[in-house]
């Protein structure tokens, strides 16, 4: 067996094989007509099979078989792995051992201290899973300077080999069509939500694997008011809800929360209603941004603001809404003094920790039961720019970020911060608010779709401001919408998109 395992080895040695199966991987490295070769098995039988289907094979990159290897230490690598060398790399020709090749790939990200420790959670853990590569952190400012830093380094070729970036309308900024890799079918892609991929998408290309936590659009509301007014579950429909809200203000609470002296928290019953939108109306998006639907005479999209004047006419804010501000609000439904708040889910970190308990969050219902769905505001994207060098290496490092072990860094480096959107993740730890573990059970649900600004560069400037009007009964939902709708036609024609 030895004698032909060494006439098939010469051959396999001199003409190559790069294959990387489980149980046998003949690794070559050419370099000036010198050839390195790793056994990375003792299966001497697995060894004979890779060899045989070689034979009669062309070198792929030596020239000169005599100058290569000789017969002599061929037999002795040989032997030395039929005798059970694992992984030994054997040079021939005099010439010293390989070394493994050390790549080193860019990150650009935030410079945050929190962003901070979790980027260099996750750089510690990808080089422990990929010893070839070498991860150097660059870090850029956040606001208009970071965004303007980023367009640059893409405009003039000069990006990291990885960066993170805005996710949805926000992306266009940066023409991914152009600049940057499409990572469609990256490895990663199988375990990523589908309701991510508009978020970082143009056509049919998706060009961003998630970087971050999802943070919900939705209702906060104290679980033991609802008890104690005799609601056992959370509603199903807006008319559900509205019942509720009834039974609420009968028990002797205030059934919603308004805090409308921070106008911005207004939009929340509007802008978080996008999951119902979408149902009825799938194009909308699409639509909205080309000037072919309003919110003014598109039910679906009219339902938002209608559900501001609807809870103004029955009387269900509090009385002061006016004067309160958003902490308020967070401190009104923790102590059940309010039984809803509508808001997104960065609040639930304002929640007083012996209140974490008492306090659930559910997405905004709309007129399907069987459809309940969270409006989600998605992570940011991460990117490779077409620019890179290092593709192999930074799609690894995607891939990696995208999996469970990477979520699981992000988690070391900053803690439980909420559902990623990846179908395997980091499970949430004991002792969190049930306001997180409502919102994780809700993205995992996969019934969650990205909130309007993630799919149209359109958003009014005074969205705040008109929906406190029609939350206030200073106009009616009818007219508060067609505001909106001609608030946005000044930023449209701005951007200059096509049909306004």
């Amino acid at each position: 067996m030895h004698a032909a395992f060494q006439k098939l080895a010469l051959k396999a040695f001199i003409y190559g094989d790069c294959g990387n199966s489980a149980n046998t991987i003949l690794l070559q490295n050419c370099y000036e007509n010198t050839l390195f070769v790793h056994f990375a098995t003792t299966n001497v039988e697995s060894n004979l099979e890779t060899i045989q289907r070689l034979d009669g094979q062309s070198s792929p990159c030596i020239g000169k078989k005599e100058e290569v290897m000789r017969i002599k230490t061929l037999k002795r690598v040989a032997l030395a792995a039929v005798a059970g060398a694992s992984a030994s790399a054997v040079a021939l020709s005099g010439i010293a051992p390989a070394q493994a090749a050390t790549t080193t790939i860019t990150w650009l990200s935030d410079n945050g201290p929190s962003n901070i420790a979790i980027e260099n959670a996750l750089v510690k853990a990808f080089e422990k899973a990929n010893p070839g590569i070498k991860v150097a952190l660059h870090t850029r400012p956040g606001g208009a300077d970071g965004d303007n830093l980023v367009k640059t380094k893409l405009a003039t070729n000069a990006m990291e080999d990885v960066f993170n970036y805005n996710s949805g309308a926000l992306l266009a900024a940066i023409n991914p069509a152009k600049t940057l890799v499409d990572q469609s079918k990256f490895s990663y892609q199988k375990n990523v939500y589908d309701s991510f991929k508009p978020a970082v998408s143009v056509g049919k290309k998706i060009f961003g694997a998630p970087w971050g936590t999802a943070m919900g659009g939705g209702i906060y509301y104290n679980i033991p008011v609802f008890k104690k007014a005799g609601i056992t579950a959370t509603p199903k429909t807006w008319a559900e809800l509205i019942s509720d809200a009834k039974a609420l203000k009968a028990s002797g609470v205030d059934p919603i929360c308004g805090t409308f002296a921070d106008s911005w928290t207004a939009q929340l019953f509007v802008l978080a209603d996008f999951y119902n939108v979408h149902a009825a109306n799938p194009s909308f998006a699409a639509d909205y941004t080309n000037n072919k639907a309003k919110y003014s005479y598109n039910p679906a999209a009219l339902a938002g603001f209608q559900h501001l004047e609807e809870a103004y006419k029955l009387g269900l804010y509090n009385a002061d809404a006016t004067t309160l501000t958003f902490p308020d609000g967070v401190a009104r439904v923790s102590s059940g003094k309010c039984a809803m708040y509508p808001m997104l889910t960065f609040a639930t970190s304002g929640i007083p920790a012996a209140n974490t308990s008492e306090v659930g969050f559910m997405a905004q219902p709309g007129s399907d039961a069987k459809n309940v769905g969270l409006t989600t505001w998605m992570p940011s994207g991460m990117y490779i720019p077409k620019s890179t060098k290092n593709l192999a290496a930074a799609t690894k490092f995607v891939n990696f970020i995208a999996s469970k072990a990477g979520t699981d860094a992000y988690v070391k480096g900053g803690g439980y911060q909420g559902p990623f959107v990846t179908k395997d993740q980091s499970a949430a730890p004991t002792g969190i608010p049930q306001a997180t573990k409502d919102l994780s059970a809700l993205v995992k649900s996969g019934k969650t779709y990205p909130a309007l600004e993630f799919l149209s560069a359109i958003k009014g400037p005074n969205l705040p401001g008109i929906t406190v009007q029609v939350a206030t009964g200073q106009v009616t939902a009818k007219a508060g919408a067609t505001l909106y709708d001609q608030d946005v036609v000044a930023q449209a024609q701005q951007l200059g998109l096509k049909g306004w």
